[in-house]
């Protein structure tokens, strides 16, 4: 079984990436989502038990080797888990394990899974024999989205190198590219051609209709996220400024820890509010656009304490533990939380005062160029003494 986002395409991936023989199996693939299944008829439970058959038995009469893909396993409940109808989902619990068993008698027939959230999904279809092996797929890196739009035009634009574009894309997943792919086609029939590389630039860059000051809040507060980034010694990969159109405000996609330490989710936090110092620092009042970051560290700096044991507790709630709910119920913490992110946010303006102006420089090219790589950046910041060598992102880090 495999997690990840655009899960859809996890199934068709595998047949371009390992040759002819697997891109023979996947024409013989039998996908189905388990919302298929759930809405089968009126829902009724015969209904949907036939249409579990019907599918098992149409994976089961395909010539071998096949695939049989089962998309959105995570919408199966378990039936000890349900609020109601708890024999219905019993019924058909049995009903799709018993048919997955089958699977496995049958040499030839390949079982795949995929899904958004694993920690979701009934833990009898994880089992030995079943969907026991079990990959994390990551979101595509610039190579991949790369290999992604030159496969996807390879005909329409077989000598156009896509990284550039690529690389405005991290933080995509596979659906979006699809998506991406299909816009561009369509711009190119609305216009009467073959795709051309104007197509491609009116679909990723649209013209941005927003006032003037609008993009430069947007650029000051990513810029703030980022220059914050690098203070900490942290990757930093892209700056983006979105489009109106899209309904994307911008992002600014850096490394991030692979294990929280107290000293690297202090970080991590800062990081979050920096977006919205920088606004301030700079010279603009607070906006709403800085809520899903407030949210995000409240949510972790709650994580300190509830989850990992950093601060005086040893308790745990686990890492899907309702940060509202939790913080409801318990004052003391919330206070806690709040103690914190108030000394939290006292670092970051002075991380952002120390940098306000590589923030300035950053904002104003993102806003001429509306997307910096990590080249362009890095060009910007070497006219700067923000980061001359690791020794000054070691001393940040200790800071």
């Amino acid at each position: 079984m495999e997690y990840q986002n655009g899960q859809p395409l996890l199934g068709r991936a595998p047949a371009g990436a390992h040759g002819p023989q697997l891109e023979r199996i996947s024409r013989r693939q039998v996908t189905v989502p388990v919302a298929a299944w759930l809405q089968a008829g009126d829902g009724h439970l015969g209904d949907v038990m036939l249409e579990v058959k019907r599918v098992f038995s149409e994976a089961h009469k395909k010539p071998k080797p096949t695939i049989l893909f089962i998309d959105e396993c995570d919408a199966f409940v378990d039936p000890s888990k349900a609020r109601d109808r708890s024999n219905w989902w019993n019924t058909l619990r049995a009903g799709v394990l018993s048919a997955i068993d089958g699977v496995a008698t049958e040499p030839g027939l390949i079982l795949l899974g995929a899904c958004n959230h694993p920690d979701s999904v009934d833990t009898a279809l994880k089992r030995s024999g079943r969907l026991d092996k079990h990959v994390r797929i990551k979101l595509p890196d610039v190579d991949a989205l790369t290999n992604m739009l030159s496969s996807a035009f390879a005909n329409d634009l077989p000598d156009v190198d896509f990284s550039r574009y690529a690389s405005a894309l991290i933080g995509s997943t596979g659906a979006d590219i699809a998506r991406l792919v299909r816009e561009i086609r369509a711009h190119a029939r609305d216009h009467d051609r073959a795709v051309t590389l104007d197509d491609v630039e009116a679909v990723l860059f649209p013209a941005d209709n927003r006032p003037p000051h609008l993009a430069h809040r947007i650029a000051v507060h990513e810029a703030g996220h980022a220059i914050a980034a690098l203070s900490f010694g942290r990757k930093l990969f892209a700056l983006r400024l979105g489009t109106a159109n899209t309904e994307i405000g911008g992002y600014a996609l850096a490394s991030r820890p692979a294990i929280f330490t107290p000293e690297t989710l202090a970080e991590e936090v800062i990081v979050m509010l920096a977006g919205r110092a920088a606004e301030i620092v700079i010279g603009l009042e607070p906006s709403s656009g800085a809520g899903s970051d407030l949210a995000g560290a409240t949510h972790l700096v709650t994580q300190y304490h509830a989850v990992f044991g950093f601060g005086s507790a040893m308790s745990g709630f686990g890492e899907d533990v309702d940060t509202k709910e939790l913080l409801a119920r318990f004052p003391r913490l919330a206070m806690q939380v709040d103690a914190d992110l108030s000394r939290y946010w006292s670092q970051t303006l002075a991380i952002i005062r120390e940098f306000a102006n590589e923030i300035e420089i950053v904002a104003e090219a993102l806003v001429r160029h509306r997307y910096l790589g990590e080249a362009e950046i890095r060009s910007l910041l070497d006219e700067t003494e923000m980061l001359p060598d690791e020794q000054q992102s070691a001393r940040s880090r200790k800071n």
